[in-house]
């Protein structure tokens, strides 16, 4: 488990472990770019990449964490690859609701590997 961004009481956020690969989307997302391009799995053919405004990205991470209750200074743990879709958009609810971002390793097993 790696924590990756911690907010302070202001919502300053304070970047740990640098070079984690996900540092490059959660500074592109703390910076404002316009859009992002997610390869889809490739579940039904040959991966592809999409381009996905902020703006949708937001309004769903804002609407899923209203529904599931996230709030500023909760804890988001990461236990799926944030270069895919799912894992990215964790990131991104966590970063727009200011919560304490940690990382674990993709795992079949993930509440084996989950310490909280």
């Amino acid at each position: 488990m790696l924590p990756l961004v911690q907010f302070s009481a202001a919502g300053k956020p304070e970047f740990l472990n640098q070079d984690h690969p996900a540092q490059t989307l959660i500074r592109r997302w703390l910076s404002d770019d316009d859009a992002f391009e997610i390869k889809t799995s490739g579940s039904t053919g040959t991966p592809r990449s999409i381009i996905h405004t902020r703006q949708a990205l937001k309004a769903s991470a804002i609407q899923t964490g209203k529904a599931l209750g996230f709030q500023a200074g909760d804890y988001m743990h990461i236990v799926i690859s944030p270069q895919r879709i799912g894992g990215m958009m964790q990131l991104i609810r966590a970063l727009e609701f200011r919560m304490h971002i940690y990382i674990h390793e993709p795992t079949v097993d993930v509440l084996g590997k989950l310490y909280l």
